[in-house]
């Protein structure tokens, strides 16, 4: 009747920018047309593989305020905000689409074959260790370097306490030399901790197994 200590299975893989750059002309040189801007969409949004292809409508996507509302996320319906690129992916997978009814799913393409086109462009791009889940933590640090406000990217991320938010920035020692040497020094945010809660205390225990 003891209860078993969980394990540590959090991942800090963040997908590096020259890495990008070879999985990106390794996902355009695939068969199905796609899974490129699928990848750019995962890689600015910071959602779950799986959100943008389940249930996701063409009329879920607001242009006018840059926004796809997820209407059946894992923590319940959420607004995601759309980066320059992800609305450019979108039109993109809008144009493959044939410009389609506000009724058609956002992505006609199955988990498996997505999952299976990822490791085709891992092969040929020589990527090692890189999951797919990989590209949300991706997302979620690059928001952070870029502003310094963690209140960004919880409302990017969709978690729900602070302490999933932070396993999913990963800001490494090379991150900091960067923005140490950066030609342009980088202009300080003023960011305010969140105080733990009980509920946080209680997410640490039990993780996340997004």
């Amino acid at each position: 009747h003891r209860k078993r200590p969980k394990g540590d299975n959090a991942r800090e893989r963040v997908m590096s920018a020259d890495e990008q750059a070879r999985l990106d002309e390794a996902s355009h040189g695939g068969l199905n047309a796609l899974v490129a801007p699928v990848f750019t969409l995962l890689t600015e949004t910071a959602m779950r593989a799986s959100e943008p292809l389940a249930d996701a409508l063409w009329s879920d996507v607001d242009w006018d305020r840059k926004i796809l509302t997820l209407r059946d996320a894992k923590a319940g319906k959420r607004e995601v905000p759309l980066s320059p690129k992800a609305i450019t992916a979108l039109e993109r997978l809008r144009e493959l689409a044939g410009f389609p009814d506000q009724s058609e799913r956002l992505v006609s393409i199955t988990y498996e074959a997505l999952k299976g086109a990822w490791n085709d462009a891992l092969t040929r791009a020589k990527v090692k260790n890189l999951h797919l889940q990989d590209l949300r933590h991706t997302a979620a640090t690059r928001l952070a370097l870029k502003t310094g406000n963690i209140f960004l990217v919880k409302a990017l991320t969709g978690h729900k306490t602070w302490v999933m938010v932070d396993r999913y920035i990963n800001v490494t020692a090379s991150d900091v030399v960067a923005a140490m040497h950066a030609e342009t020094p980088v202009e300080a945010v003023p960011v305010v901790v969140p105080q733990p809660t009980e509920a946080t205390v209680r997410d640490l225990a039990d993780g996340d197994a997004a």
